[in-house]
């Protein structure tokens, strides 16, 4: 079955202030597809939220975003995500796969 991309939206005081698309996989990981926030409310842990959000609410065992922009790839280590290159596109950017495993907390 094709995975079926989703979009959930962030809002705060009904205003919609950001955007997160991503698909759901058979192996239980979730691929973040794009994540959006209006320009004047980054910085305010929009992002930061919306993953949380899914880490809680979809229960994944891993959530992989890919991303050539080396800032984006630092937000995603600082939630804990490791970064691995994928190595140079056609275009000689840099891919960056970045991945967050959920611990399992079935052994506590």
């Amino acid at each position: 079955a094709e995975a079926a991309l989703q979009l959930y939206g962030w809002e705060d005081e009904e205003l919609l202030v950001g955007l997160i698309g991503f698909e759901e996989t058979e192996d239980g990981s979730i691929d973040i597809r794009h994540i959006a926030v209006l320009p004047e409310n980054r910085g305010k842990g929009y992002a930061r939220g919306m993953i949380l959000e899914l880490l809680t609410d979809r229960n994944p065992r891993y959530v992989i975003a890919e991303t050539e922009d080396e800032t984006a790839a630092d937000f995603y280590r600082s939630l804990g995500f490791m970064v691995y290159s994928l190595g140079e596109n056609g275009s000689g950017i840099e891919l960056l796969r970045c991945v967050y495993e959920v611990e399992d907390s079935e052994d506590e």
